[in-house]
């Protein structure tokens, strides 16, 4: 799991392996749903997990119609329940959109 934490593609990298415009992904982060390395010249910096979230957050929003503080809601919900070792992501995620997410980034 240590891997998929190192931070690895820019913004415009993560917006291709995910479909998920630029500024969406940007707003997000703005929003505090989710936080990204930065790197020495302050560019943002995205994990593989990090892309996955992206995926989880733009689904809650997008798809199921959640507000940004609905999904603030469910990822914090997501972090307890994976602090207790349960793995929502077959629940918030199609395992379409997962599989195709999977053979991009190597996971």
């Amino acid at each position: 799991m240590k891997g998929n934490r190192k931070p690895l593609f820019t913004t415009g990298v993560a917006s291709k392996l995910t479909g998920i415009n630029e500024k969406t992904i940007i707003n997000y982060e703005c929003a505090g749903l989710l936080k990204v390395a930065r790197s020495e010249k302050n560019r943002r910096m995205f994990s593989k997990e990090d892309l996955l979230k992206l995926l989880i957050i733009n689904e809650l929003i997008r798809v199921k119609g959640l507000t940004y503080k609905g999904a603030k809601t469910v990822l914090t919900l997501i972090r307890a329940a994976r602090k207790e070792q349960v793995d929502l992501t077959d629940q918030l995620i199609s395992k379409k959109s997962l599989r195709k997410f999977e053979r991009m980034v190597g996971i």
